[in-house]
């Protein structure tokens, strides 16, 4: 295999839990690293660290999460965080991928928060990025949206595509169509997408290895200064803080991004 085709990845379709979810995979062999992006992002949201983990002689396995398969969610059932993530862990189990370290962003740190819960010994570390799930206003949101009149403004294209471009003003039309479907989907998935809800965080404690946040300072959309209450849930935790990386610092700051990464996971860098 030749060096390029070493960096293309791989990419396939898994049925999880009923969903129809996409993989992508850069490196070969089993990975070591798991990756789960976060909403209205895809299994390329690590594209930008993916040169920097072949170089390393690793590879990367990124998940998709429900309803991110190009499909229309109304179609697809509701989402149980809890369910999905049991099916999840079977799944990477009977494929004899375990003991591996995962890093996930922004609503992807429900979906770990739940398979951490349910299977502690799968992940010999996390990583979280931006986490979703923790901040009492993201229930907020969605209970609030679950409700007349802001359900009729939810089913509203136009004011949806508005909203949206606010978290992803790079993101093109089609997609903002059906982002503002998914996150209807969502919302009337909740509360069993809320990890606050299903009473989950207080049990995170279950899971003794070692847990890394990784915080934008300049974050639009996760306060920064929160870090001190999401980490009063994970026994072993320390934050790092990458400097104007944003809600997305795999993004905005790739190298810095994956520096912490190789640091955390004790990767050997030139």
């Amino acid at each position: 295999m030749t060096s390029s085709e070493q960096r293309d990845p791989l990419y396939g379709e898994w049925n999880i839990g009923g969903f129809r979810i996409r993989w992508m995979q850069w490196g070969t062999g089993k990975p070591d690293l798991i990756g789960i992006h976060g909403f209205a992002a895809s299994t390329r949201t690590w594209h930008l660290i993916a040169p920097q983990i072949i170089d390393q002689g690793k590879s990367m396995l990124s998940i998709g999460l429900p309803y991110h398969n190009g499909e229309d969610p109304e179609t697809q059932p509701d989402l149980n965080i809890v369910r999905f993530a049991e099916a999840l862990t079977g799944l990477l189990r009977s494929l004899g991928i375990q003991e591996v370290p995962v890093v996930a962003h922004s609503f992807g740190c429900r979906i770990l928060s739940a398979a951490a819960i349910h299977d502690p010994a799968l992940f010999s570390r996390l990583i979280l990025v931006a986490p979703g799930g923790f901040h009492p206003k993201e229930d907020i949101l969605f209970r609030l949206f679950r409700r007349q009149p802001l359900r009729f403004l939810l089913q509203q294209d136009w004011l949806m595509q508005k909203g949206l471009l606010r978290i992803a003003p790079d993101i093109n039309p089609e997609k903002l169509i059906m982002m503002g479907k998914v996150f209807h989907k969502l919302t009337m998935s909740y509360p069993y997408t809320s990890p606050r809800a299903l009473g989950l965080l207080p049990i995170l404690s279950v899971y003794t290895g070692r847990t890394t946040l990784i915080m934008g300072r300049d974050d639009g959309m996760l306060p920064f200064g929160y870090h001190k209450k999401i980490a009063r849930f994970f026994k072993d935790v320390r934050t790092v803080e990458i400097p104007m990386g944003g809600h997305v610092p795999m993004l905005r700051q790739p190298e810095a991004f994956f520096q912490v990464l190789a640091d955390e996971l004790e990767w050997t860098t030139s």
